[in-house]
């Protein structure tokens, strides 16, 4: 839809991004453009700085044009992205909300500028590939992707992870390194298939190296045409699922092990087209999609008690997303709850890389020892949060969970909403 701001208007949004040191992307799609003076040419709006647009043409090459030069058609094209490039500059100048202050998902979500500066990392070679990384993502490819192209790839991981962090209950660590999030990009399902990657998935966080596999046809790529090309309208229902246990690795000993696919299975619903994301639409249909579905009290004290065999009663898809979507928003806590369960288990970690590191140097030393008697066993660290068991701790922090003032009351709580007892 057009915009109705007058051309002024326009003038001094551009003026303020220029002040501002920023240039504010759009990332549309390829399209015919009309100059005033006469002449086509056909290349994508890559972004406003200034009183110019950035084009971008098929092979990657970028321009810049003054705004009075286009036609009139194309003037108003521009403007009708204002809209957008608005709410990206106020999300860039304003500052992130702490964990304390949020209340609820924003209702879209843009990519922000800066995670979408790339670097190449290791340049095309012939039978070993490339490497290229944006802000939080290094990826890795066989075969050589132009620098738009790049760009485009890293924009919905970019976008999914911006999500993720405006969550009200949005909690992750970086990877034990410090490093970006390791991404395998493969192009033909052969090649998916022979890294490991289940069958008809499209993203797979592979728990060994750490890295999600993503094959090329999930996230739009359109392996046919040569230079690689990448679809931004494309849906990327798999990449949302499998980006999930890849934000939260870092978690997988330390929460009860159905909270990272219940959560993947919400976010592989939310609505996502080119660089933006609509969150509260997803709440929305979760609500509506999972309100007839009900647990019984024996699968919900299994799953959130401890002192039961979960293997006994397998939950289904349905049934999960429930569970997610209660802990999301129907527990009353806005995600508070979640949160302050996942914030828990985050600040345990650093105890508990120090505990599996210590088993760690302990096998490795009475290893040694065998051959060389005169080899030191380090001593054994207490096990973090006084429990009597390494197992035990991904239900340590369940009370807060459950969010009773006690482990009874909140399982309590829970049983009555999710089963619809009286």
């Amino acid at each position: 839809m057009k915009s109705a701001l007058p051309l002024c208007a326009v003038a001094l949004l551009f003026q303020t991004a220029h002040l501002c040191g920023q240039t504010a992307a759009v990332l549309g799609e390829l399209r015919g453009w009309q100059r005033e003076s006469g002449g086509a040419f056909t290349a994508a709006l890559r972004g406003l700085e200034g009183g110019k647009v950035i084009l971008q043409s098929a092979d990657g090459r970028t321009a810049t044009m003054e705004l009075a030069a286009l036609s009139r058609n194309d003037r108003d094209y521009v403007r009708g992205k204002i809209g957008v490039l608005t709410q990206r500059w106020l999300e860039q100048l304003t500052p992130a909300k702490s964990a304390a202050d949020r209340s609820g998902w924003p209702t879209i979500v843009h990519v922000p500028l800066t995670s979408l500066n790339m670097v190449v990392k290791r340049p095309f070679e012939a039978g070993k590939g490339m490497r290229f990384a944006s802000a939080h993502f290094e990826f890795e490819s066989a075969a050589e992707i132009s620098p738009a192209e790049q760009r485009s790839i890293a924009t919905p991981f970019e976008l999914i992870h911006e999500v993720w962090r405006l969550a009200p209950w949005g909690v992750f660590t970086p990877p034990k390194d410090g490093g970006p999030f390791q991404v395998e990009l493969f192009l033909n399902t052969d090649a998916y298939a022979a890294a490991g990657a289940p069958p008809n998935s499209g993203a797979h966080f592979d728990s060994t190296s750490k890295k999600l596999r993503v094959l090329g046809s999930a996230i739009g790529l359109d392996v046919k045409r040569q230079p690689l090309w990448r679809d931004e309208q494309a849906p990327v229902p798999a990449l949302a699922y499998g980006m999930v246990p890849l934000l939260m690795q870092r978690f997988m000993a330390m929460i009860p092990d159905w909270i990272i696919p219940s959560l993947a299975l919400v976010m592989r619903d939310l609505p996502i087209k080119g660089g933006a994301a609509w969150p509260r639409e997803l709440l929305s249909s979760l609500n509506t999609s999972t309100a007839s579905t009900r647990l019984t009290e024996a699968e919900l004290r299994l799953y959130l008690d401890p002192m039961n065999n979960r293997e006994k009663f397998p939950l289904d898809q349905a049934k999960l997303m429930r569970l997610a979507c209660y802990f999301i928003q129907g527990d009353g806590s806005q995600g508070s709850n979640l949160r302050g369960f996942l914030s828990a288990a985050a600040a345990d970690l650093p105890q508990w890389d120090a505990f599996l590191q210590r088993l760690q140097d302990i096998k490795t030393a009475e290893e040694k020892r065998r051959s060389d008697p005169s080899v030191t066993v380090p001593e054994m660290l207490p096990v973090p949060n006084r429990i009597d068991r390494p197992d035990q701790m991904r239900w340590f922090h369940v009370p807060k969970l459950l969010g009773g003032s006690d482990a009874v009351t909140g399982m309590e709580k829970t049983v009555k909403a999710l089963t619809n007892s009286p």
